[in-house]
């Protein structure tokens, strides 16, 4: 049975993984869109890596077209004035690889470039070469140095011209790939002979299946089963040594966790909440909700986070503010301004701008973690003109979430603080579910479509969403302050 790179790395997550891969395709979950979003940013590194080397050649036959791709690897490698060769394919032992960049050297010999959008080298990175580096020599190719070129966190843009000897850096791999061969060799054996198996190995759904990614039949493997409705996993910060031992105990659900048991606090306060199937609410929940303000701002930043520079003065997966909402709370009652830049220059500068003047000079800001404390802050050392002003709105903000890690829980929370899980329970007319942007993530894939939007309508529309979602979240923390104020008001106080 022949193994691809994806394959076998497949396979070393989970021979069962590797099984359906090669014979049940049609059970995988298709990818989300935050998937897909990192396959196209992997593609857009690796395109924008290859121009480090002019007049390298790529080979363009697809991965079914094995005898067109060894045969045009070939081709490129004989011709001594192309300096690399993109997409090369080898085949050894019946183990087909493509790599990403291989480097002609003047030693008669080859460098093998791994290229990866992240900026560290992870060990999956360096199995991944070791792979590669194991057919190539297998193969005959006399290599010289193996290793991966990751995105350069500490590179910052110009705003002219990507300077792409700096935008990357190389880690080597020729020592470790080196020393795995023997361990892929055998590796190798044993899952090509899995794979040819008429009958799935028999593996029970466990931590394989979200380590290094999570993987695609998850759903199929575990369709039989019932989910508990407070499962283990819902209890925050569960290490895995505890989980473990619950796990030797037969203990799969909350509820069922012996009351001696060792937790945190608040793995604790979950605990209890689960079991008595009621809301915890403490002493001091209105003490901490009260603020000293004659008008109370609640924002909301959007931001987004490019792998390649975009903008001067920007690193690597810097995040980047293009949208803010803020509501306003005050004597007069409920107001709203906004701000989301729709032009393909930076958006700082205009935002921040926008910023002060919808949030004045007093006032309570109430902010949802420490995000946007972070985004002020770095807007405050980007412009020197406006840092003394974005500085000033600092000792302004004010944590909901903080406050109700402290002083609220419920059990529909599952475990999560997140505004997405709280605000269903606490708020429920505010449906996310019903915008076409339901998370910041998706936010952030959203603007990278608007800035390539090819109409008029298209880019309207992806505005559109943008506000409504923003939008949602500045007004749902507005929301959610009233709803735990009425809870004080209606609920059981629990305790401190």
């Amino acid at each position: 049975m022949r193994l691809s790179k994806s394959k076998y790395l497949a396979g070393r997550q989970c021979p069962l993984r590797l099984w359906q891969d090669c014979h049940a395709r049609g059970r995988a979950t298709p990818p989300d869109a935050s998937t897909l979003g990192r396959f196209r940013q992997g593609r857009e590194v690796g395109e924008l890596a290859r121009r480090r080397w002019e007049g390298g050649r790529l080979v363009s036959a697809p991965a079914s077209a094995t005898k067109a791709a060894l045969a045009q690897t070939a081709e490129y490698m004989a011709d001594e004035n192309v300096p690399a060769v993109f997409e090369a394919a080898f085949l050894h032992r019946n183990v087909l690889v493509r790599v990403d960049v291989l480097e002609r050297t003047n030693e008669a010999s080859w460098n093998l470039v791994e290229v990866k959008s992240s900026t560290s080298l992870k060990a999956l990175y360096v199995e991944d070469v070791a792979l590669q580096a194991w057919v190539l020599s297998g193969a005959g190719l006399p290599l010289r140095d193996a290793g991966v070129l990751v995105l350069n966190r500490e590179y910052v843009y110009d705003g002219e011209q990507l300077d792409l000897s700096a935008l990357f850096t190389w880690r080597k791999c020729s020592d470790d790939a080196q020393a795995r061969a023997a361990e892929i060799e055998r590796t190798v054996a044993t899952l090509q002979e899995m794979a040819a198996d008429g009958e799935p190995p028999d593996i029970e759904p466990g931590e394989q299946c979200f380590a290094p990614y999570p993987c695609p039949y998850f759903d199929y493997c575990t369709r039989d089963w019932v989910f508990p409705r407070h499962p283990i996993d819902d209890l925050p910060n569960l290490h895995h040594t505890r989980r473990k031992a619950l796990a030797t105990q037969g203990v799969a659900e909350i509820a069922k966790i012996p009351a001696g048991f060792e937790l945190s606090d608040m793995q604790s306060r979950v605990w209890a909440c689960v079991r008595a199937e009621r809301e915890w609410i403490s002493l001091a929940l209105e003490e901490a909700l009260e603020v000293d303000s004659g008008c109370i701002y609640f924002l909301d930043f959007e931001t987004f986070a490019p792998a390649i520079p975009r903008y001067k003065g920007t690193r690597p997966y810097q995040a980047i503010p293009f949208q803010f909402s803020v509501h306003a709370q005050g004597p007069d009652g409920i107001s709203h301004r906004e701000y989301l830049h729709e032009q393909d220059t930076d958006p700082r500068g205009p935002l921040a701008q926008a910023l002060l003047d919808a949030l004045g000079e007093e006032g309570v800001i109430v902010m949802y973690s420490s995000y946007e404390r972070r985004v002020i802050r770095e807007l405050a050392e980007f412009l020197p003109d406006l840092s003394e002003s974005l500085s000033a709105l600092l000792p302004r903000l004010w944590d909901l979430l903080g406050v109700i890690r402290q002083h609220y829980y419920h059990p529909e929370f599952h475990g999560s603080f997140s505004i997405k899980k709280v605000v269903p329970v606490l708020v429920p007319e505010l449906d996310y579910s019903a915008l076409a942007i339901s998370d910041g993530e998706a936010a952030a894939r959203a603007y990278g479509r608007l800035l390539g939007a090819s109409t008029g309508a298209e880019r309207a529309d992806i505005a559109n969403d943008l506000r409504d979602y923003c939008g949602q979240d500045s007004r749902a923390m507005l929301e959610l302050r009233n709803a735990l104020l009425e809870r004080t008001r209606t609920g059981v106080v629990q305790g401190a």
